[in-house]
């Protein structure tokens, strides 16, 4: 009939309508998408830029290797070296999250290291005196105690002054350990059980990590990690890597050159991974 007709013709038209609607709102957020995915993109570029080359890292240590395997296009995991005479400072850092949010915080946390890890500091200080000013320029930078602006975010963080001339190593920990192979046997160097950052805990003078003073051999093997690679999921049972896992990985292949213990770090990795979705950043150093 032909008010059916027309009711049919009218429903077409607005159904016509909300679909060329749907695909301009599909276009637009394609678009957007697009942009998004390009500067994030660009931003890993500027991120790669700014952090050290691991190829300037097996100059000063030959047998070394640096494992840098973001979950996303930008960390928040990073690695900082720098060499002063005699002194050749190491920090493996894990900033609060990942992605975006992770690699604000880690451009931030590289920016404050090149300001308090300068050739003065290094000489006269102990790696534990300069992760307390680390957090307390941090939670200065970010606002701590302030209700309104406050971020909580912070980092953990290995740093270690080594003296290869005296064979002398100086780390402090902040909820990171120092993995040392001696002699066959591996001993783990425990950091303290406090970030940098992410809250405050107390006046500047009375806040202290710990300094650790390791007389090392030649032959002796250190390893620093994020807790990435620990904390991934896989296996048969699904289940995390962890501590234990990783220990034995180091235990059963430290004598090995390092450009062959990356490789096995890489492919244990991911056959324990599978098909899980990479749950962190990885970041592990030899």
């Amino acid at each position: 009939s032909l008010p059916q007709d027309s009711y049919l013709k009218t429903k077409l038209r607005q159904l016509i309508k909300e679909k060329d609607s749907l695909e301009l709102s599909n276009k637009k957020l394609l678009s957007r998408n697009r942009d998004l995915l390009d500067s994030i993109t660009y931003a890993k570029k500027i991120q790669r830029a700014i952090f050290p080359d691991p190829k300037a890292f097996q100059e000063i240590f030959t047998n070394s290797f640096i494992l840098f395997d973001p979950k996303d296009l930008v960390s928040g995991d990073m690695y900082w070296f720098e060499q002063y005479e005699d002194t050749t400072v190491l920090a493996v850092v894990d900033c609060t999250g990942h992605g975006v949010p992770g690699a604000f915080i880690a451009i931030l946390a590289y920016s404050l290291m090149n300001k308090i890890l300068s050739e003065v500091n290094v000489k006269f200080k102990q790696p534990s005196e300069l992760l307390s000013e680390l957090h307390f320029e941090l939670t200065k930078v970010l606002n701590t105690g302030k209700t309104e602006t406050e971020v909580k975010d912070g980092m953990d963080i290995g740093l270690c002054l080594i003296n290869p001339e005296h064979k002398l190593l100086f780390f402090s920990g902040a909820f990171q350990n120092l993995y040392r192979v001696n002699n066959g046997n591996l001993e783990i160097i425990k950091g303290d059980k406090l970030s940098v950052g992410g809250g405050n805990y107390g006046k500047k003078e009375i806040f202290r990590f710990n300094t650790k003073t390791i007389n090392y051999n030649e032959n002796d093997a250190f390893y620093l990690t994020t807790d990435g690679y620990l904390d991934q999921f896989g296996g048969l049972k699904d289940k995390k890597f962890l501590n234990r896992r990783f220990r034995s990985m180091i235990e059963d292949n430290h004598h090995k050159h390092m450009s062959e213990q990356i490789e096995i770090f890489k492919n244990q990795f991911s056959a324990w991974k599978g098909n899980n979705e990479q749950v962190d950043d990885i970041l592990v150093v030899g």
